[in-house]
C-alpha cells in the first residue's frame, strides 16, 4: 500500500481526479487495482499510472484494450479500492467508462445502495454477522454493473436478510453476486421484480402457422421479432394454469407481428396441431438479460439457506468454479405476485432453470428446495464439453472458453460416437489463438477423439435430497459428474424427463458422463410427457447428434458400448403415472435397478417425435448399448394396454437379462 500527497497525485496515481475536489485531502492510498476473471487477474496499478499520465480524457475504457487480456474469451471487470482521508472507497465495473474522478462514484449512478454499504461496513469492521432490519428495499442499479449487489473476497461473514424483501430495479441485469468468497452465509431474503422480464396472454386464434395471443393487462407488451433471444418458445398452459403436455406444452416461434396493441401473432416454426383458443401462454422471456438471478463464483462452502427468488430474468441461481468444500444451497423458486395492474397471476416464475452447476470442481448439495413454475429444468449439474481439433501423439488442441485445467486433472475423450476413447492425466497447458488450448497428457492421445471434457470441473460429489421440483416444461434433474446422490426428492407434472442423467454433445456442450451414481427413494409423477421419443420418465445414458458439421440433423444414435456411464444404482423409487417408456439405461456399464414401483404406466397414448435412436415405444424399459444390466424386485401395478414388454434389449446389449427382476399386478399396491 502506498501513500500518494495530493500534490503529486495525478502523475503517480491511478486515481486521477481533478484537483479541485479534493486539493485539501491529506492523503490518497490506493488499496488494490485489478483487471481479470475467476482464476485470472492482473494487477493494474501500474498500467493505470501510465495510463493516466498521458490521458487527458475524464473517463477511462473498461476493456481488455485498456487493460490487457488476462483471461481470453471471458467477460472480465476492473476492481479498484482507494481510502481517502481514511473513507475506504469501492469500484467495480464490467463494462463502460470509469469515471477518472472519485467524487462521481458518489453521485446516484455509481453509489452503492444502502443495504450494500451497510453490509460492506459491517465485514470491514471485523463483524462475523449482520442482521438486517425486515422490510422492503428497492435496489437500484449502478452504472457499469451487471448485478444490483456484488460482494468480492468476503470470508467468514453471515448475512441474515431474514423478512427482508429485495426489489431489483433493471428486469435485465442480475440481482446478486458473490465473487471468489468463503464460508459465507445468506440467508431469508426474498428477491423480486417489479415488472417480470417474460410475457404472458391467452390464444384468441389459432392456425396450422402461428397463434394470435392476447397478452394479459400489466404483462410487458413491447414484443417484435428483435425480442427473439435464447429459445423463442411458448409455454402452454390449460385454464387450470397447469404446464400441458405432449404436443399441448410448447410452440416455438421464428416471428412476432403486431396486429394491434396487446395482441400479438407468433408465427410458428413447425406445425402443431393441439394449442387450442382458450389456452394460456407464457414466453420465455421479452429481452436477453445478462447470466442469472444470483450468482455465486469461484466460491467455496457458501450456504445459501431459506432465500425465496420470484420473477427470475433467467437462471434462478447459478454457481461457477466451486471448489474446496463445494457450497451448500436450501433456497425456493417461486411465482411472483401479478405486475402493476394485472388481473392475471403470473404463469411461470422464471425464465430460465431453478439452479444451474457448471464447471464446479466440488458439486453442490441442494437439499430441502423447493422449485415450481420456471421455464426450464430444476437442476442442472455439468462440465463442459470440447471440441478436439487437432492431435499430436501425447498433445491435444482443443477450444476453450472457460476456467483453466489444473496440473493434474484428468480429461475423458470421446470419438465420433460419443462413446468413450479413454482418460488421459494432464502434464502441461499452454494457450494457442483464438481461444484455444494445447494440452499435453502423460499418455497419448485417443486417435479418434473427438471431443473431451475435464472430469475434474464437472460438480463431482453432488447430492441432491428433499428437492421438490413442479408444473414446468425441461427437465427435472439434469445431472452429469461423478460420485454423485438423488433421493428423497419429488418431481411432478414436467414436460420432459424426471430424472435426465445424459451428457449433451454438440448441442450445449454439457458432460460428461457419470461414474457411481445413486437414484433412490424418489417419486417421479406424470414427468416425460411431451412427444420426443428418447424421453424416458428416469433415463441415464445418451442420444446424441453424430452428424459433427450439422449438429441439428442428426442423425441421432444411442452411444454403443463402451458406452460412458459406470456403476448406477436405481434403487425404491416410485414412478407413477407416466405415459411412455419410464425407464432407459442406454450407454452404460453396470447397473442396478431394483425396488423401484411403477404405477399406472404406459396408460394413455404417447405421440412421438420419430428419428434413429428411438426408444422402444411398447416396452416399459429399454436398454440400449450397455451391459451388466441387472434388474432385482421391482414392481408392476396396473399397468396400461400399451405395455406390449416389460424390458426390450436393443441388439448390442450382450447380456440380456430376463424379466425375472419384475412382478405385475393389474391392481392395487398389496
Amino acid at each position: 500500500m502506498r501513500t500518494i500527497n495530493c500534490g503529486v497525485f495525478f502523475m503517480v496515481l491511478a486515481i486521477w481526479l481533478t484537483v479541485s475536489p479534493y486539493c485539501g485531502a491529506k492523503e490518497i492510498e490506493l488499496i488494490s487495482a485489478r483487471y481479470g476473471t475467476v482464476d485470472a487477474w492482473k494487477d493494474v496499478s501500474t498500467l493505470l499510472r501510465d495510463k493516466l499520465s498521458m490521458t487527458s480524457s475524464d473517463e477511462l475504457p473498461i476493456n481488455s484494450e485498456t487493460f490487457g487480456d488476462p483471461a481470453r474469451n471471458r467477460n472480465k471487470q476492473l476492481e479498484l479500492k482507494i481510502r481517502i482521508n481514511g473513507q475506504e472507497k469501492h469500484f467495480n465495473g464490467a463494462r463502460g467508462n470509469l469515471p477518472l474522478n472519485p467524487a462521481r462514484w458518489d453521485e446516484p449512478g455509481f453509489r452503492v445502495s444502502e443495504i450494500q454499504r451497510q453490509i460492506e461496513d459491517a465485514y470491514r469492521r471485523g463483524d462475523k454477522k449482520i442482521v438486517l432490519s425486515p422490510g422492503v428495499y428497492k435496489i437500484p442499479l449502478r452504472l457499469n454493473q451487471t448485478h444490483h449487489l456484488t460482494f468480492w473476497f468476503m470470508k467468514d461473514f453471515e448475512i441474515d436478510a431474514t423478512g427482508v424483501t429485495f426489489l431489483f430495479e433493471s428486469r435485465k441485469k442480475s440481482a446478486i453476486r458473490f465473487d471468489q468468497c468463503s464460508n459465507v452465509v445468506f440467508k431469508g431474503a426474498t428477491f423480486l421484480r417489479e415488472e417480470p422480464s417474460f410475457t404472458q396472454g391467452t390464444i384468441i386464434n389459432r392456425s396450422n402457422n402461428y397463434l394470435d395471443v392476447e397478452i394479459h393487462r400489466g404483462y410487458p407488451d413491447q414484443l417484435d421479432s428483435s425480442n427473439i433471444k435464447l429459445l423463442p418458445m411458448l409455454n402452454i398452459f390449460g385454464k387450470d394454469r397447469r404446464i400441458k403436455h405432449g404436443f399441448d406444452a410448447e410452440a416455438y416461434y421464428s416471428k412476432i407481428e403486431k396486429l394491434k396493441d396487446g395482441v400479438f401473432r407468433f408465427h410458428l416454426t413447425d406445425f402443431m396441431t393441439t394449442a387450442k383458443v382458450g389456452d394460456l401462454v407464457a414466453t420465455r422471456r421479452t429481452d436477453h438479460p445478462f447470466s442469472a438471478e444470483f450468482e455465486v463464483v469461484d466460491c467455496t462452502g457458501m450456504n445459501i439457506d431459506g432465500v425465496t427468488i420470484k420473477n427470475a430474468i433467467t437462471i434462478s441461481l447459478k454457481e461457477s468454479y466451486a471448489h474446496g468444500e463445494g457450497n451448500r444451497y436450501s433456497y425456493n423458486v417461486t411465482y411472483g405476485p401479478p405486475p402493476k395492474g394485472a388481473t392475471e397471476k403470473p404463469l411461470i416464475s422464471g425464465a430460465a432453470d431453478a439452479f444451474y452447476s457448471e464447471s464446479s470442481r466440488k458439486g453442490p448439495t441442494l437439499e430441502n428446495c423447493r422449485f415450481e413454475g420456471q421455464h426450464d429444468d430444476d437442476v442442472n449439474i455439468h462440465g463442459k464439453i470440447w471440441r478436439v481439433r487437432k492431435i499430436d501423439g501425447k498433445k491435444a488442441e482443443i477450444d476453450f472458453v472457460i476456467a483453466l485445467p489444473l496440473i493434474g486433472d484428468v480429461f475423458c475423450f470421446y470419438d465420433d460416437q460419443h462413446a468413450l476413447a479413454g482418460k488421459r492425466k494432464l502434464i502441461a497447458r499452454e494457450w494457442l489463438a483464438n481461444g484455444r488450448l494445447s494440452l499435453t497428457f502423460e499418455q497419448d492421445v485417443p486417435a479418434d477423439s473427438r471431443t473431451t471434457v475435464n472430469e475434474n470441473t464437472s460438480g463431482s460429489g453432488f447430492v441432491i435430497r428433499n428437492v421438490v421440483g413442479r408444473n414446468h416444461r425441461g427437465r427435472g434433474f439434469l445431472i452429469r459428474g461423478n460420485n454423485g446422490l438423488i433421493e428423497n426428492c419429488l418431481l411432478e407434472d414436467i414436460q420432459n424427463s424426471g430424472i435426465s442423467v445424459v451428457p449433451e454433445f454438440l448441442w450445449a456442450n454439457e458432460g460428461p458422463y457419470t461414474e457411481n451414481l445413486i437414484i433412490r427413494n424418489n417419486i417421479i409423477r406424470r414427468c416425460a410427457m411431451n412427444c420426443w421419443g428418447p424421453t424416458a420418465a428416469l433415463g441415464v445414458g445418451n442420444l446424441s447428434s453424430v452428424n459433427f458439421e450439422k449438429a441439428s440433423r442428426g442423425p441421432y444414435k444411442f452411444s454403443g458400448l463402451p458406452g460412458g456411464h459406470r456403476n448406477v444404482l436405481i434403487e425404491g423409487n416410485r414412478i407413477e403415472d407416466c405415459l411412455g417408456p419410464n425407464l432407459s439405461i442406454t450407454s452404460t456399464i453396470g447397473a442396478t435397478v431394483k425396488d423401484n414401483i411403477f404405477i399406472s404406466p404406459m396408460r394413455i397414448p404417447y405421440r412421438y417425435n420419430r428419428h434413429d435412436g428411438l426408444l422402444f415405444s411398447n416396452a416399459l424399459i429399454t436398454v440400449a448399448g450397455s451391459s451388466g444390466v441387472v434388474f432385482s424386485g421391482n414392481r408392476i401395478v396396473n399397468p396400461g394396454s400399451l405395455m406390449k414388454q416389460i424390458v426390450r434389449y436393443a441388439d448390442d446389449v450382450p447380456d440380456p437379462q430376463k424379466n425375472d427382476g419384475f412382478i405385475v399386478k393389474k391392481e392395487g399396491l398389496q
